[in-house]
């Protein structure tokens, strides 16, 4: 992941050089409208260039990301499941929530029996009648699946692969609306609030990483910079004007 992370630096430091320029090209009063946009479009075209790009590297590290992570899963054979199910299934079915919490957590390590139960648990969810029992299992269950799961070997791993999963839909998504920006369209409303969160979370993945792995930003905008750029507004973008 350094070396996305420090494509993302690359671009936006390229993004944030064209914007200068261009600021500087609209600025000079020494020029006429023809003449600026004449100086202008070879710029904002190659940023738009830059951006596609980036957006489609970022796309297919992703979509790469996303079947390793679906390829790592645990693997549970539903033949052996259906078996299981034959013989132990009626009972199951019949116990009440406490027992289903019990031996789901005694069972847990048994793939087989694990999906199962979660299978069982999950009919029992969606057909639950309106009881206070009935309603404390479907707050009891989710957490204490969520519990159990975080003591599994491969835990760390699927939480990594989740998170640059999640940084790569936010890089994604903040470099498609800063290219939608460049192509004349504004960038406001939910869409505003989403790339707003998009980039900050972005930001905070990188700081991890650069923690660990000692990533340097360009000079022109470091995490400390992008963080408060974004609470600044600054990422509204002057390509599109």
């Amino acid at each position: 992941m350094e070396n996305i992370v420090n494509i993302r630096y690359k671009v936006r430091s390229e993004i944030e050089a064209a914007e200068v320029k261009i600021n500087t090209i609209l600025s000079d009063t020494d020029l006429s409208l023809e003449g600026k946009n004449k100086q202008v479009e070879p710029i904002r075209e190659e940023a738009k260039g830059l951006l596609q790009s980036a957006i489609s590297e970022f796309n297919q590290e992703r979509i790469k990301k996303e079947h390793e992570a679906v390829a790592s899963l645990p693997k549970v054979d539903p033949a052996a499941v259906a078996a299981r199910a034959a013989i132990i299934g009626p009972a199951l079915a019949n116990m009440d929530y406490e027992a289903i919490l019990t031996l789901y957590e005694a069972r847990y390590n048994d793939p087989v029996e694990r999906d199962l139960i979660q299978q069982i648990a999950q009919i029992k969810i969606d057909t639950a009648p309106d009881t206070i029992q009935a309603v404390q299992f479907k707050e009891k269950f989710p957490f204490l699946q969520q519990r159990l799961k975080s003591t599994l070997p491969d835990y760390q791993d699927q939480v990594k692969a989740a998170a640059e999963i999640k940084y790569l839909n936010n890089v994604t998504a903040a470099f498609n609306y800063e290219l939608q920006e460049m192509q004349g369209a504004p960038v406001k409303g939910p869409d505003m609030v989403h790339r707003t969160n998009a980039n900050f979370e972005a930001a905070q993945f990188e700081e991890a990483i650069n923690r660990k792995a000692e990533i340097k930003p360009p000079p022109s905008l470091t995490v400390k910079e992008a963080v408060e750029a974004i609470h600044a507004k600054r990422y509204k973008g002057t390509l599109n004007r």
